[in-house]
């Protein structure tokens, strides 16, 4: 970010609003603030700053802990309003937080949903994670969802009652298995379940809520034998009801 001596704080520690806005302005429109492991040995604490984009859901871990998810979908409730206009919410992603000392991916990875790439023009790829376009995977395995056709970071735009039809797609790419989906409304709360399933894409259709919200999709994934046990979180596709 071209700092100095001069104009890094003698503290070495920036305001969390000024960082973020210092970040958000830097090489715009590529640069976007993220929030690293915030529950991790540094946790994030100034929950009242504005203007991230994204925060990590996993971090050197492969099962997300209920303080993060928790707190992930409190911050997609309180933005709702703003993301029905916008389409920007708080987007979650997953990272090794690799330094050197580990493959990347071994214990948290991002996929990225892009409409082009190619090596010279990576613009596809940091549209897709600011856009949610992403699931952020433990082990690399793969899960991800669309609903009527939207993709993850999608608003898709209904009628109250009207019919939903799931897709969900699970596909294991480390030789282990998927045991459970589970899909989630904006309350966190549970609404369609299937265990050990047998096909990789599973239909799943429900009626449009009457008020706007927005869908989750949490694939389980193990070792043959039932061990390891990793995470997959599919963003969300929302909701919204005129």
């Amino acid at each position: 970010m071209s700092e100095t001596a001069a104009t890094v704080p003698n503290n070495q520690t920036y305001p969390a609003q000024e960082l973020i806005n210092r970040i958000n302005g830097h090489n715009y429109p590529y640069s976007y603030a993220v929030i690293a492991h915030p529950y991790g040995a540094h946790p994030w604490s100034d929950w009242n700053a504005t203007g991230f984009c994204g925060m990590e859901l996993l971090s050197q871990e492969t099962v997300v802990k209920p303080d993060t998810i928790s707190r992930w979908f409190t911050l997609l409730r309180s933005g709702l309003s703003s993301t029905m206009s916008s389409g920007r919410f708080m987007v979650g992603i997953g990272t090794s937080d690799c330094h050197n000392f580990q493959a990347p991916g071994f214990a948290g990875f991002t996929w990225a949903y892009a409409t082009s790439y190619s090596s010279t023009n990576r613009a596809a790829i940091w549209d897709a994670i600011k856009s949610g376009r992403v699931s952020a995977s433990g082990r690399k395995d793969l899960g991800y969802f669309t609903v009527n056709g939207a993709v993850q970071g999608s608003v898709l735009n209904v009628t109250p009652g009207s019919s939903l039809q799931f897709k969900l797609v699970q596909t294991p790419v480390t030789g282990r298995k998927c045991t459970k989906i589970t899909v989630f409304n904006k309350d966190q709360v549970a609404v369609y379940t299937v265990t050990n399933p047998s096909t990789s894409v599973i239909y799943w259709n429900t009626i449009a809520p009457s008020t706007d919200g927005f869908y989750v999709v949490k694939f389980e994934f193990t070792k043959t034998d039932g061990s390891d046990l990793s995470e997959v979180w599919a963003n969300p596709v929302f909701i919204n009801v005129p």
